[in-house]
Order: structure tokens, then sequence, then C-alpha cells
């Protein structure tokens, strides 16, 4: 789930993307739904071999204004 943090949708927008392609397919053609649950073990591997690859000591901090938090001290 998670990506490399350059984009502001992190991991939702491309999983949202590829979900909906799928439904679609599968709506459209249910049979594609055994088709779907054959590729989920490769799915799987390339997700462990993405997670594996991420650079553990990598920390990019939430950026956001004062005005919207409300545990801000400043006024």
């Amino acid at each position: 789930m998670r990506r490399g943090g350059d984009s502001r949708s992190a991991a939702s927008g491309p999983v949202f993307v590829e979900g909906a392609f799928v439904r679609g397919l599968v709506a459209l053609l249910p049979w594609l739904g055994l088709v779907a649950l054959s590729v989920v073990p490769l799915g799987l591997r390339a997700a462990v071999e993405r997670e594996r690859a991420l650079k553990v000591t990598r920390w990019s901090e939430l950026h956001h204004l004062a005005a919207g938090d409300t545990l801000s001290w400043t006024d």
C-alpha cells in the first residue's frame, strides 16, 4: 500500500484507479473474476518486493498550516 510519497495521493489514488478498472471488467465479464483470483499471488509477490525496496530511514513530514490546526498555539 505504501508508495514513494512523491505524490499527494500516496497509495489511495492508484489503488482506486486499478480497483475501478478491475470492478468494471468483472461487472461486464463475470468470468474474469476467476482470472483476477489467479493473479492475486503475483500481486502479493510484487507488493512484498516493493515493501522490501522501501528506504527504511526515509521520513517525510506532513506539511500543513498552523491556522488549520486546532492544537496549534499560534493565532
